[in-house]
This record gives structure tokens, sequence and C-alpha cells, in this order.
């Protein structure tokens, strides 16, 4: 079922490919730059980061659509270059860690400490999202988050479509069998 934001994602890549000016341009961008936030976004990423991350892959579009070679894998190559952002990210933020002494915390001060850290995705989701291997998530991810569909995987992770089926089948057999294991406990 086509909604109309996917028209109107259509109509803006056809328009941009066909005359790349700044107005088609603008067009694209706005069409594409909240789900392309979004994919940072479900992958925690910050909202600050997440937005600069955006911005990175639709200048990279607008440098090198010319390379391009057909309208219809633009989903795909547009979420590669996403990836190839969020790998680029995660590197760097990887490089700039600082190991630091640690520091005891005075008394009082240490009795207000028991605040802990709680990851972005908490909930049932995370906790079954975490007993797959990261492969399986990233392909989850793309399918049912940013709803590509298994060529645009495929086009964007460079692995044959086959196998980007054979992952999310692999993938849900497993969330299959945990979710009834924990129906199961329930009962």
């Amino acid at each position: 079922m086509k909604t109309r934001s996917d028209e109107k994602e259509r109509c803006a890549i056809a328009d941009f490919l066909s005359d790349r000016t700044e107005e088609r341009f603008c067009v694209l961008f706005d069409a594409f730059y909240g789900r392309l936030r979004r994919y940072f976004l479900s992958r925690g990423i910050d909202d600050p980061n997440a937005e600069e991350l955006a911005e990175n892959v639709m200048f990279q579009v607008y440098r090198h659509a010319s390379q391009l070679r057909d309208s219809a894998s633009f989903y795909g190559w547009i979420f590669q270059i996403a990836r190839n952002e969020f790998l680029q990210h995660g590197r760097k933020a990887a490089a700039s860690l600082q190991t630091v002494a640690y520091e005891p915390l005075a008394g009082k001060l240490a009795n207000r400490s028991n605040v802990q850290f709680r990851p972005n995705r908490e909930g049932p989701f995370a906790e079954w999202m975490s007993h797959l291997e990261e492969s399986e998530r990233e392909i989850l991810m793309l399918r049912f988050l940013d709803d590509l569909a298994y060529p645009e995987i495929s086009e964007a992770l460079g692995l044959p479509v086959g196998t980007i089926k054979w992952k999310v089948f692999n993938a849900k057999q497993k969330l299959a069998s945990l979710m009834g294991r924990k129906v199961a406990k329930q009962a």
C-alpha cells in the first residue's frame, strides 16, 4: 500500500535526479531528512548528532547524485550512505574515548549516586533485540523500522537479497522462540 509520503519521496527523487538544482534538492531534503534522522535515533544516537548525521547524508547525496546508476536503487543507496555515516560516527566516538582515573565520591554525594544508566531503547523491544546478532538487528531495523524492501536492504548492506531474506526469517524465528518462552513462563 503506497502512502502519500511514499509518493512524495518518489516524486522528489525523480525530480532531483532529472534536474539536479538546489530547489529540487530542497524538496528531496524535506522528503528524506526526517526519515534519516529517525534512522540514527533508532540506533541510539542522541538528537543533535542524529540531526548532524542526517544532514551529512543529504550532503553526500547532493554531491554524489551523479554516481547513482539507477533511480530504482535510490533507497538502498541513501541508506548505504546513512549506514556508512553511522559506522564512521561510531569509530570517531570510540577513538575519542578517554580513560580517566577513578575518584571515590565524598560521603553525602555517594549516597545520592544511585542513579543508573538506562539506554535509549528500554522495554521488551530492546530486550528482544539484544538476543540477536548485530547483523540481524541491523537488517530487522532496516526492514521494519526504516521500512526498506529486501532489494533496498541488499543494496545498503552489499549482501544478496536471498541472504537478507534468510537472515530476516531466522531472526524472526529466534524472536518467536524467545517470546514463546516468555509467554510460557508467565502462564
